[in-house]
């Protein structure tokens, strides 16, 4: 199955993603020349992440019957300023 995704760039630093029936937007902090209207590509793959694991999480505890209404997760972010 092939499914497509069409990415556009309406305007400054802006990134739209459509997807299904969804947009994703994207945009660069003031500090990057953008509005700071929307996370950041970056933000949204960092977020991809967590919230992958989140639903694994979840899936573990509901198949368990564990409870997971007071689970919480923490991603931490460290940048190497060096090789930025």
């Amino acid at each position: 199955m092939i499914q497509m995704m069409k990415i556009t760039f309406p305007g400054g630093e802006k990134v739209f993603a459509h997807y299904d029936n969804f947009v994703i937007q994207t945009d660069q902090p003031v500090v990057e020349g953008g509005e700071g209207s929307a996370p950041s590509p970056f933000d949204l793959f960092i977020a991809s992440i967590g919230t992958c694991i989140g639903y694994y999480v979840l899936k573990f505890c509901k198949q368990r019957e564990i409870p997971y209404e007071d689970i919480v997760l923490h991603l931490n972010e460290e940048w190497n300023p060096e090789l930025r």
